[in-house]
């Protein structure tokens, strides 16, 4: 499992060291709720279509955060769908609390000077899950934004006055 959210996990894993005589052409990826059945080869699910999937990760969406799920992944070549191999354990979607990070430019680190009248643009890269709330400050002044605007793109902060 390399990520999760409340209703998606997502799957990566390595190619097989041996691919029996003809290149790797694709991944099946498998399913089933923990518990449904107690033979080893019952109630699984495909959840791709085999040849389409040549990346060796996977995102399964609309789970439902209340279950839990048992996954295992085939690599699949000219012959046939080679043998599957297994999460240990089953796992259930939850979502990945992540401490919220900032990343200043450089120049932000030094002392930044500005002619009167002309623009300055301010940057930083930030995350965190869920996504922070991102607001700017100067020493001893709550609202920069009033002057200014402020623009936010996936993981970096905008401020321009």
């Amino acid at each position: 499992v390399i990520d999760s959210t409340k209703t998606s996990i997502s799957l990566g894993w390595t190619k097989p060291v041996y691919d029996g005589g003809s290149p790797i052409i694709g991944y099946v990826v498998e399913m089933r709720p923990k518990g449904v059945s107690k033979l080893p080869e019952e109630g699984w699910k495909r959840c791709n279509v085999p040849a389409q999937l040549v990346l060796t990760q996977f995102t399964m969406s609309n789970l439902n955060e209340k279950e839990e799920y048992e996954f295992r992944v085939s690599a699949q070549n000219q012959v046939g769908i080679g043998r599957p191999a297994e999460l240990k354990e089953a796992v259930s979607p939850k979502e990945v609390l992540e401490p919220p990070e900032i990343d200043l430019d450089a120049s932000l680190r030094k002392v930044v000077t500005v002619r009167a009248g002309c623009p300055i643009r301010l940057f930083a890269t930030i995350r965190g899950r869920p996504a922070p709330k991102v607001s700017w400050k100067r020493m001893g002044i709550d609202n920069v934004v009033r002057k200014g605007q402020v623009d936010l793109l996936d993981t970096m902060a905008f401020l321009v006055i």
